[in-house]
């Protein structure tokens, strides 16, 4: 649709044993947001590489439930979420 609108970016490192703080150059990250489709009311995952945002999406992933509008994230490593 014309009225899409993109939340707030998460840098999610791309390999699973990195968290945020160790990512060292932009290659090591994807830029995910979720995009809200006010047109169809519905809401994507948008993966870029984080490298080249100019290439447009790596992966467009349509929910099947659509995400409010300014919904905000983070990522969080797995052994942070155990304890």
């Amino acid at each position: 649709g014309s009225q899409r609108f993109a939340g707030e970016p998460m840098i999610v490192p791309k390999a699973p044993s990195s968290s945020p703080s160790k990512i060292t150059e932009e290659t090591d990250a994807w830029c995910c947001t979720f995009v809200y489709d006010s047109d169809d009311h519905a809401s994507d995952l948008v993966i870029l590489d984080a490298a080249n945002l100019d290439a447009g999406p790596v992966a467009t992933i349509r929910l099947p439930a659509f995400v409010p509008y300014s919904f905000h994230g983070c990522w969080s490593e797995t052994a942070f979420l155990l304890d």
